[in-house]
């Protein structure tokens, strides 16, 4: 409360009592409360509303702040439960008959029978979980890095991100090129019309893939950078195999100031 005078203050010059500021509050919610009231009627009518819950200290002891929200109305609602019990007691979540997004709290699942929609920041470090405590479970690191953050600029082509800091300090990186995404697919296609080989489980195991490249780092790297070091190291690749060939050498290695390891071949 205390808090909210210095903001007064600072808004207006005039420094409220604590006591002055409970009394407005009080008189706004009066006002406020039949508008209130008929949020949950409104909420009931939305195709999709987000909740979530948190912590919060009501005269020194541990209640909870339930909300129920979309984009245009936030209905709060306070209670000395956090699970299903708070939630029933409110009343909203057992008649709700649309989809709720949560963030996996199992008492979602208990308090609705209405359809459910993860939180997409909590898919995201549940994949984080299961790749870096099982990294036998490849699909959830595939899945994690194919969900891109924005467009690489200050180059010619066309190309996604997505970059990703896991254990020991390590960076994975993944870049997507629009254009080569459709050479390949078309290359695919049209190698499959021409065999007669195509599948639809198969093509649906490729088709989020073509373009697509995947690398590991131990450095913090600019994304151009990193991109260009892959695109570098490709070409540095086909050399080397040639001159491997050439020469016949059972191997050549090549050594730089920083790794950069590839985590998959180009399609």
């Amino acid at each position: 409360m205390q808090n909210l005078c210095n903001i007064i203050k600072d808004l207006t010059g005039i420094k409220p009592s604590v006591g002055t500021v409970a009394n407005m509050l009080h008189s706004a919610a009066g006002v406020a409360n039949p508008v209130v009231d008929t949020f949950p009627q409104l909420l009931h009518q939305e195709p999709v509303v987000n909740c979530d819950e948190t912590g919060a200290d009501v005269n020194g002891k541990l209640h909870y702040v339930h909300v129920m929200c979309t984009k245009d109305l936030t209905y709060y609602a306070l209670s000395k439960k956090r699970g299903k019990e708070a939630m029933d007691k409110i009343g909203f979540l057992p008649e709700y008959k649309g989809i709720v997004e949560h963030d996996f709290w199992k008492s979602y699942f208990k308090a609705t029978k209405a359809e459910h929609a993860m939180c997409c920041a909590h898919i995201l470090r549940e994949l984080i979980g299961v790749f870096e405590n099982h990294p036998e479970q490849v699909w959830a690191r595939e899945m994690y890095m194919l969900l891109f953050d924005g467009v690489l600029e200050g180059i010619d082509e066309h190309v996604v991100y997505k970059k990703a800091q896991i254990k020991g300090g390590r960076f994975v990186y993944a870049f997507k090129d629009a254009r080569k995404a459709a050479k390949e697919e078309s290359t695919y296609l049209a190698n499959a019309k021409k065999k007669n080989t195509f599948s639809p489980e198969q093509y649906a195991k490729k088709k989020n893939l073509f373009g697509v490249i995947v690398l590991e780092s131990d450095q913090d790297l600019d994304l151009k950078v990193a991109y260009t070091c892959y695109e570098d190291r490709w070409l540095l690749e086909l050399v080397f195999k040639r001159y491997k060939s050439d020469e016949c050498l059972d191997c050549t290695r090549e050594q730089g100031d920083f790794s950069v390891i590839p985590d998959t071949e180009p399609i």
